[in-house]
């Protein structure tokens, strides 16, 4: 973690959740929710910074099968179906390793539009379905396809805005590039095999056992 320590923030009115977050990320969120209200937009953060544990378990629970693991379409598979090499890579397109996933470094966010919920109780999956233009959060994200491409202001951009054959694109996850800099150029191959070496984590024989690839896949920027 950089310098700058990870505090608690909260946009706009008490109905919004709060989360952690770097500062510098955090107020330039801040301006993007006011420059969101201003067209008639309601950003809401469904996870800004995301611990270790809680990140492992996500992991173990897709390993175990208590949790879903979707393929490219977003329908679940069955796991026992799988080998464990597909069964990692399964996981890993829609969910980071614990410990290199960006939610670590308080820089990123998943965020919708609380304006545009259907029902005051409805919980939000963070699916293609919801996000795509024409899905309940859509018009948000074609209003920040706007911002993001033509003002520079708030220098979030969209860090898997794209399908280039690893992490699933995600139109709800976006990265405050000034605070996320230093912890990408951080990123290397030799921290990423020493780090995977020494963990405990499920699937760990498989992750060594392609390592080269999944780094070039899923851990790059």
């Amino acid at each position: 973690m950089s310098s700058e320590q990870l505090n608690y923030y909260q946009l706009g009115e008490s109905i919004h959740r709060r989360f952690q977050a770097q500062p510098t990320a955090a107020a330039a969120l801040e301006l993007l929710y006011q420059k969101g209200l201003a067209a008639g937009h309601v950003i809401a953060v469904a996870s800004g910074y995301r611990s270790y544990q809680q990140q492992l378990k996500i992991w173990q629970e897709k390993v175990e099968g208590r949790r879903p693991v979707l393929d490219n379409d977003e329908n679940p598979l069955a796991i026992k179906d799988l080998s464990s090499t597909e069964l990692l890579f399964a996981i890993l397109r829609w969910s980071a390793i614990p410990g290199f996933s960006r939610h670590h470094w308080g820089s990123d966010f998943d965020i919708y539009d609380y304006s545009t919920l259907p029902t005051e109780d409805y919980q939000v999956q963070l699916t293609v379905a919801e996000s795509d233009d024409q899905g309940i959060f859509g018009r948000l994200h074609l209003w920040l396809d706007q911002i993001i491409t033509q003002d520079c202001s708030q220098d979030f951009f969209r860090p898997f805005a794209n399908d280039r054959g690893g992490v699933a694109p995600e139109r709800w996850h976006i990265s405050h590039a000034a605070t996320a800099r230093s912890f990408e150029q951080a990123l290397t191959f030799e921290q990423f095999k020493l780090e995977i070496s020494q963990s405990s984590l499920p699937l760990k024989p498989e992750l060594l056992k392609n390592l080269s690839e999944i780094f070039e896949r899923f851990i790059l920027p």
